[in-house]
């Protein structure tokens, strides 16, 4: 297995040895480390970027065309995308499984006075479930099980969103805050677990 993970942009300043953060400024870079993981024997490439665009529930076009681009040739297994600290549809792309955001697990957003970061939607997480089975002609296929993660703004404790909800003894706090991120998230991404 593979992991290969890219910045768009950096929040902060970009470090100055090249070589600690690789900046994925076009899809030819991206499919030729793919090319050679593969060539070095991965089995499954799982691709992530950081990406600048925050604050929508929809991936920006730019990103979509450079995840379309470097998924065209094959060999990206999974794309994992984290940047734009809301939830955003999983699809699947040329093949590859592709988290279009993940939102925030933990993050001091998601309460009053932070501007932007006061959505409640930054309250709201995707852990990235994939499960790979190796299929009889030596492949794997993929199949994506996004499981919600709710924060709670009170101690930043997070909590599984559709498992707190069905839990008769989680305190009645927690299931309705639970259920208002549920509500906000499944929209975006049918078959929440």
């Amino acid at each position: 297995m593979s992991h290969a993970a890219y910045a768009l942009n950096s929040n902060t300043t970009w470090p100055a040895d090249a070589w600690r953060l690789a900046r994925a400024r076009d899809a030819a870079v991206v499919r030729n480390d793919v090319a050679i993981a593969r060539s070095r024997g991965a089995e499954i490439v799982i691709v992530s970027v950081h990406v600048f665009v925050e604050m929508t529930s929809r991936p920006d076009p730019a990103d979509r065309a450079l995840v379309e681009a470097f998924t065209a040739g094959g060999g990206v297994d999974l794309v994992v995308i984290h940047g734009p600290h809301v939830v955003q549809p999983v699809e699947v792309v040329n093949g590859a499984i592709v988290f279009w955001s993940l939102g925030n697990l933990v993050s001091g957003m998601g309460v009053w006075g932070r501007g932007k970061y006061s959505d409640a939607r930054t309250l709201d997480g995707l852990l990235a479930a994939v499960r790979f089975t190796e299929r009889t002609d030596g492949r794997f296929a993929a199949d994506a099980g996004p499981v919600l993660t709710c924060q709670m703004v009170d101690g930043r404790v997070v909590h599984p969103g559709v498992a707190a909800v069905a839990d008769p003894a989680a305190p009645t706090a927690v299931r309705s805050a639970a259920r208002r991120c549920i509500d906000r998230s499944a929209p975006v991404v049918p078959g929440l677990r």
